[in-house]
């Protein structure tokens, strides 16, 4: 377990704590996505042994919907831990809602409600092994090509101090804090629901349910919980749905084995499961298709009497060219009307490339051009001979882009998809049961409500953090915001 193993493509993004590159294993070709997170030993979230153990409970949540991870070492040379977790290559919600707002277009509900569900098992899943995301956000929720949602980047070494630490900067603003972080009350297991209510919000408007352009007017509204409806066009159901995951006290929110069991949920969920199944189904069928195509092809049903032995144009120069000159010369004066039927395969065609080849090496050295692809992602295979003397020219890359295997997604496998299924039908199955936990990371939570303390106290000036709560209970704070 080194940096080794892995080849670097790119940097896909950084943050206050490390970054995240794009990269490739040297051996398996497959790309992953590698978070380097640096070390701190001043805070107790950021020190090794805390980083390690957060990284070790990663390795034990395997779901479907959740970022699969794969190793994790310290890299001694820059004092950084390693995680290696797979790529998802179909962006993130953040992007989606980027790009539907630049198209002034909002999702259709039925789209919203399939990512919203697989959010939701994903969460049961984690609060079920007591275990807490802590950033959830749709710059955290991940897509394959496949659309399979897949949430990641958890609060490890990078929990609630370091969320609110940009706000500190004003670099940008946590609109998703829930109203009990805002009030000394250690994050639980319904701060995340909060959180799934505002990407579910979020989804639904294109705009997160509070903002604000400054962190006492976002402190009073979250606190508040008042925001405004969703778009009028999504339906009477998905609206209730908004409003009762974001309710001001945790213990009044749905858990999210109690969201799965709501009736909306429900349909959309036995709708998903079918979707599913038949997606599965045809994958089955297209691969056993795609079998009995090569079976039937040329290549693969060959009589005795049709075999040419005779090597290709490239491979006769190659041979030729090892030979010494008296055996190549009489090699020459052979009847080229005489071929030799020997079963025995002779040495010069040992050097032809075997026909379950899956990939070449182009110009630049990358495994970028395919031969012969038996994934799922084709329908058919070619019958045709292949053409030995043709060669592709390379590619020149332009910076930043990448080049990499169409078919290297696990989304693609009919495993994962049976997982899936098998996930998405215990998710149908599941009692509601209030699985209420808090976090013991209670010091940097309170850190994060002191800090808020400190931002109205300066804001406010001579106002006193006591008068500031009577307003809020008075409602007469947003005369000052």
């Amino acid at each position: 377990m080194s940096m080794e193993n892995y080849q670097t493509i790119h940097r896909l993004g950084s943050g206050s704590c490390g970054s995240v590159y794009l990269v490739r294993h040297v051996h398996s070709r497959k790309l992953f996505a590698m978070k380097k997170i640096d070390l701190d030993e001043t805070k107790k979230t950021r020190t090794k042994e805390a980083v390690l153990k957060e990284a070790s409970i990663l390795s034990k949540l395997k779901h479907p919907h959740i970022v699969a991870y794969h190793e994790s070492f310290f890299e001694e040379t820059d004092g950084t831990l390693v995680i290696i977790q797979d790529y998802c290559d179909g962006g993130t919600l953040a992007d989606k809602i980027i790009e539907a707002r630049n198209k002034q277009s909002h999702f259709e509900e039925k789209q919203i409600m399939q990512w919203f569900i697989q959010i939701v098992m994903a969460v049961q899943f984690i609060h079920s092994n007591k275990v807490l995301h802590r950033d959830l956000k749709t710059e955290n929720v991940f897509l394959t090509k496949k659309n399979v949602v897949k949430i990641g980047d958890f609060g490890i070494a990078k929990t609630l101090d370091s969320t609110i630490d940009v706000a500190k900067t004003v670099v940008g603003t946590p609109t998703y804090l829930s109203p009990e972080l805002c009030q000394d009350i250690p994050y639980n297991s319904k701060s995340d629901i909060w959180a799934v209510g505002c990407v579910l919000y979020e989804l639904c408007a294109l705009s997160p349910p509070f903002d604000a352009q400054n962190i006492i007017s976002l402190f009073y509204k979250i606190i508040k919980a008042e925001f405004e409806p969703i778009p009028s066009q999504y339906s009477v159901a998905l609206q209730e749905l908004t409003k009762m995951i974001l309710v001001k006290t945790p213990e009044d929110r749905p858990s999210a084995s109690a969201i799965l069991n709501l009736p909306l949920i429900k349909d959309h969920l036995t709708a998903f499961i079918e979707e599913k199944k038949e997606d599965l189904q045809h994958q089955k069928v297209q691969r056993d298709t795609s079998k009995l195509s090569l079976m039937k092809s040329p290549c693969r049903n060959i009589s005795p009497n049709s075999i040419n032995l005779s090597p290709s144009p490239r491979a006769k120069r190659k041979h030729a060219a090892s030979l010494s000159p008296i055996v190549a010369k009489n090699q020459a004066l052979e009847s080229p009307t005489q071929p030799k039927l020997s079963p025995i395969v002779s040495p010069h065609q040992a050097e032809l490339p075997p026909l379950t080849t899956d990939l070449v090496e182009n110009g630049n050295g990358d495994e970028s051009v395919e031969q012969i692809d038996y994934s799922d992602d084709f329908d058919e295979s070619s019958g045709s001979e292949i053409e030995e003397d043709i060669e592709e020219p390379s590619k020149d890359l332009s910076e930043g882009e990448v080049e990499y295997d169409d078919d290297f997604e696990d989304s693609d496998s009919d495993e994962t998809l049976e997982e899936i299924v098998h996930q998405a039908k215990e998710a149908a199955e599941l009692e509601p049961v209030d699985d209420f936990f808090a976090d013991s990371q209670n010091s940097a939570t309170l850190t994060c409500a002191t800090i808020l303390k400190k931002q109205c106290l300066e804001a406010l000036e001579s106002k006193k953090y006591e008068d500031v709560q009577k307003m809020v209970i008075a409602d007469t704070l947003k005369n000052l915001v």
